[in-house]
């Protein structure tokens, strides 16, 4: 209790520090007397003194793992971090404090690195680091390259590295717990791109992969890449991303008003991003007014992403301007359930007055309700294993500031091999039956046609492939997926209208997914029964 707020006064804290001064005084040779007097010093931000009790304590009780371990978080304070490396290692605190350990490690070997000796470095990161966490990003990157510029061909230090770091797993791109890791995993992920082993494709990837959990490692990576190819647009706008998905929004407005007045739309779009994000925390009208101003100003250089008229609608209703507001909503629903309704009515050969569409029978299919990482009524499928699939490090998540309804789903490849015995990798999220413990089927009435329409991004960077999967079966839809065009990073709307149901047709098994690297959304995924009101045929 006393630690968790130990920049605040507390008497406690003071008259716990009197009394073991006191004590140890007292007592020179209590060993547990000069250990929490340390532990205070500690709690304290004392690190010098805490480092003289915990040393004390240590050299009278040389056994006990705890004041080692102690005496490594007063040296870590100080910045030694070869004495902080070998007091936790003399107290077996390569597992007690594994990601301080990973930190000073890659702290010793950044000195020998940054004194243009990177062989030098090896030792403490294949005896350290590697030791204790054989997928760190930032180690693997130093041993390939530092042999890669020392020598010519195969080396057998730096070979059974060399897969690891080409193909990062998902455990090696976590950020971990000591908020000093992700700048070290950044620079990991610079060197491997700039030594070759990974591409763009590969870098703005893995980026975007922490920038979507939040990782300061994400703007780190990006600021080294926007500052080492600064005529790069697309790293100043990954950049602006990073930095409004880790809560700086200002910052990202000030990058990218650097831009200038003939800004491409994706800087456009993330300026929008940024000062709606900024009108949402501050709730105040001039906010609300800026995020306005630059929402109208990326529809009309955008003028089919439909992404702009939900946003525009939620900010003139903060403004007060019910009007702005109902016209925007009105042109969203003109391009998205007008559409649905005018491609059933045209298939059936009736006015839009003769039909109208039921209720959607796909539960949650606007992915307003999570549970954990995944949208309910929705399990994720990974299908990038390796066996017999390709391959590949696949993600599934909530997205919230490019949502059109407020959380869509996001799905992300970072990267994926390409063995041509393989079948491709993939991954997604399938309608599922959590009670029965089974894929949640959507029954079809014999006789009735039904509107199967989706909203859904596809991003401009990587080589994305959003799909949608119905069924094994031959259906009234399609069978296995059905490939939808690319969108340049701009929600769009997606109809089909299915061919009469039969009796003894398969129910439908909906499955949104993406193959490929780079990132796709969904929203709104609806399947509704065509209705006729009686109006009559058209014309």
């Amino acid at each position: 209790m006393l630690q968790e707020r130990p920049w605040e006064p507390n008497p406690h804290l003071d008259k716990a520090l009197r009394n073991y001064q006191a004590a140890v005084s007292w007592n020179s040779g209590n060993a547990h007397a000069w250990r929490k007097l340390g532990e205070v010093f500690l709690t304290l931000g004392q690190n010098e003194p805490a480092r003289e009790a915990l040393t004390r304590a240590a050299d009278l009780d040389p056994d006990r793992v705890l004041y080692q371990v102690l005496l490594g978080d007063a040296y870590d304070g100080l910045g030694a971090s070869q004495e902080a490396l070998a007091a936790w290692l003399a107290g077996h605190g390569g597992t007690i404090r594994r990601d301080a350990v990973l930190v000073n490690g890659a702290k010793i070997a950044s000195a020998h690195i940054d004194a243009g000796d990177p062989l030098s470095a090896v030792p403490v990161l294949v005896e350290t680091i590697l030791k204790l966490d054989p997928e760190n990003l930032f180690a693997l990157a130093t041993v390939v390259t530092a042999y890669d510029g020392a020598v010519e061909g195969d080396h057998p230090l730096a070979d059974p590295y060399r897969e690891a770091a080409r193909y990062p797993s998902r455990a090696a791109l976590q950020p971990g717990n000591d908020p000093r890791l992700p700048e070290f995993q950044a620079r990991g992920a610079a060197q491997l791109y700039r030594s070759g082993y990974w591409d763009e494709e590969m870098v703005g990837g893995v980026a975007r992969y922490w920038a979507a959990a939040g990782s300061p490692a994400a703007v780190h990576l990006a600021e080294a890449l926007s500052q080492g190819e600064p005529e790069r647009t697309e790293w100043l706008v990954l950049r602006a991303e990073a930095l409004v998905r880790a809560g700086r929004a200002s910052e990202a407005v000030t990058l990218l008003e650097s831009v200038g007045a003939d800004a491409a739309p994706p800087v456009q779009r993330w300026q929008a991003v940024a000062l709606l994000a900024l009108a949402r925390a501050s709730g105040e009208p001039p906010d609300w007014s800026k995020a306005e101003a630059a929402l109208v100003a990326y529809a009309e250089s955008a003028p089919t992403d439909l992404w702009p008229l939900a946003a525009l609608a939620q900010v003139r209703e903060q403004l007060g301007d019910a009007d702005g507001a109902r016209t925007a909503l009105l042109a969203l629903q003109e391009r998205t359930d007008g559409a649905d309704l005018a491609a059933a009515a045209e298939a059936m050969g009736l006015s839009k007055d003769a039909i109208a569409l039921g209720d959607n029978l796909v539960p949650n299919g606007g992915f307003e309700e999570w549970e954990n990482d995944r949208p309910a009524d929705w399990i994720w499928s990974d299908m990038a294993t390796g066996d017999p699939w390709n391959l590949g490090v696949y993600s599934g998540g909530s997205e919230q500031l490019l949502s059109l309804t407020g959380s869509s789903v996001r799905l992300q490849g970072v990267w994926q091999q390409a063995d041509p015995e393989k079948d491709a990798a993939r991954a997604g999220y399938w309608l599922y039956d959590f009670s029965r413990g089974d894929l949640r089927p959507v029954e079809l009435r014999p006789g009735s046609q039904y509107v199967l329409s989706l909203d859904y991004l596809v991003d401009e960077y990587g080589r994305p492939t959003a799909t949608v999967w119905l069924s094994y079966g031959d259906l009234p839809c399609w069978r296995n997926d059905r490939r939808l065009d690319a969108t340049t990073g701009e929600w769009q709307h997606f109809t089909l209208v299915c061919e009469p149901a039969s009796a003894g047709d398969d129910p439908l098994r909906p499955l949104v997914r993406l193959f490929g690297t780079g990132v796709a959304m969904y929203d709104n995924l609806q399947i509704r029964e065509v209705l006729l009101t009686g109006v009559g045929k058209e014309g």
